[in-house]
C-alpha cells in the first residue's frame, strides 16, 4: 500500500514552510517518518506538535527513566512496536532496567521499585481513560501535582504520536 501522505523533501517544500522543517529537524536530530509526512501537508502545524514532543523528550522535571516507563507502557498498551523499537533504546540509555522492559512487555509489575510502579500504573490508567482519584492522588503526592500533570500531558502526547503512525504510516 502506498503511502497516505508522500513524504516530501525540504527543497520541495514552500521557501516560506522551509523553516519549520528546519525547527523540526532542530528539536528531533532530523526529520522523518511521520513528522517528514504531515510537514508536506500541514507544515506550521507539525513544527507545533514537534515542539510539544521536544519538550516532553528533554522535559528536566520528570526523570528520563520515569518518562521512558510511561512512553513503554502506552507502547504496550497501544500495541505498537514502531515506537516501542524506537523507545526501547532510549529507556535503556535512561537506565531503565532490563527487568522492568521486560515487565512492561509481559504486563506485569513484579520486580518493580515502588517508583517504577507508580509510574507504570498512572501511564496505563491514564492511557486508557480511566485514572483514579486513587491513582492520581499517589502519583501526584509521590512526583508533585505538576510533574504528574506534566507526565499525564506526555502520555497523552505518546498517544498522538501513535494514532499518527498509524494513520500515515511512513
Amino acid at each position: 500500500m502506498p503511502p497516505r501522505l508522500p513524504i516530501p523533501t525540504r527543497e520541495s517544500l514552500k521557501p516560506e514552510e522551509q523553516g519549520y522543517w528546519d525547527q523540526v529537524a532542530a528539536g528531533r536530530g532530523n526529520v522523518g517518518g511521520v513528522f517528514a509526512a504531515l510537514l508536506g501537508v500541514t507544515p506550521d502545524l507539525t513544527a507545533r506538535v514537534s515542539k510539544v514532543g521536544e519538550f516532553t523528550r528533554t522535559n528536566p522535571k520528570i526523570d528520563p527513566a520515569g518518562r521512558e516507563i510511561a512512553v513503554l507502557t502506552v507502547d504496550r498498551e497501544a500495541n505498537c512496536p514502531r515506537h516501542w523499537a524506537a523507545h526501547e533504546p532510549m529507556a535503556v540509555k535512561a537506565g531503565v532496567r532490563r527487568e522492568v522492559i521486560e515487565g512492561i512487555l509481559r504486563s506485569s509489575t513484579d520486580g518493580f521499585t515502588h517508583e517504577e510502579k507508580i509510574i507504570h500504573d498512572f501511564a496505563m490508567e491514564v492511557y486508557q481513560r480511566r485514572l483514579t482519584d486513587k491513582t492520581w492522588e499517589g502519583t501526584a503526592k509521590y512526583l508533585g501535582k505538576n510533574v504528574a500533570a506534566e507526565l499525564a500531558i506526555t502520555i497523552g502526547f505518546t498517544t498522538m504520536m501513535i494514532q499518527l503512525m498509524e494513520a500515515f504510516p511512513a
